[in-house]
């Protein structure tokens, strides 16, 4: 379990706005990853990470990870990363760590948005392209891992955890069918949250960010 969280602004990103919002949003998401926290910011971006090690425990593979012009942000675990991984060194693909992170980055270099038809897994994931300036996010089908999100004024703000998303950004009032959803289901149904301006990534959906 790890947790993430980021902002994009695709005019630009004023990082004295959200340097204590973000350190702030660290600290909550630190119980998912507890063994290492990292941070990746750009004139649009500001990203960061709580790690917690366990198939490659190798410092490289912490995150926020770049490859080329791709940065990531992953939660999860990809049950097949070897299989890929071999697929990916026969295209031609080099590899500097033996983890599932690295895999997927080098899968969305391969095969785009198609990527997620090879994945067996559970994950919530973020791309951002930092040449063309586009923001990637997926979930996998049985929604084992959170995220969620909210837009609002041109900002894209994205985290693990409700919680985090909520320090990041205003995520407005409470929504009261969602708290209708939470009395008569016990669970509030997917894209809802409890927030107006705050909504989940649907299990099994993707989303992309750009001008």
């Amino acid at each position: 379990m790890c947790g993430f969280a980021g902002v994009v602004n695709l005019n630009n990103l004023d990082r004295n706005i959200y340097e204590s919002k973000m350190i702030k949003a660290k600290d909550l998401l630190r119980s998912r990853g507890p063994d290492w926290n990292g941070s990746w910011i750009s004139e649009n971006c500001y990203f960061i990470h709580t790690r917690l090690k366990i198939i490659d425990k190798n410092d490289n593979s912490n995150q926020p990870m770049r490859k080329k012009n791709l940065v990531l942000c992953f939660n999860g675990e990809i049950y097949n990363f070897k299989f890929l991984r071999d697929k990916l060194i026969g295209l031609g693909h080099k590899f500097v760590t033996n983890g599932d992170s690295e895999v997927l980055l080098t899968a969305w270099l391969e095969w785009g948005t198609s990527m997620l038809d090879k994945l067996d897994g559970m994950f919530s994931f973020i791309i951002w392209d930092n040449d063309k300036k586009t923001l990637f996010i997926a979930r996998d089908p049985f929604g084992k891992k959170p995220l969620v999100y909210s837009f609002n004024k041109n900002i894209f703000a994205f985290a693990s955890d409700l919680k985090a998303l909520s320090v990041i950004t205003d995520c407005g009032e409470i929504n009261h069918n969602a708290v209708e959803s939470l009395f008569r289901f016990r669970f509030i149904y997917e894209p809802m949250t409890i927030y107006k301006k705050a909504k989940k990534l649907v299990a099994g959906h993707f989303a992309c960010f750009d001008r």
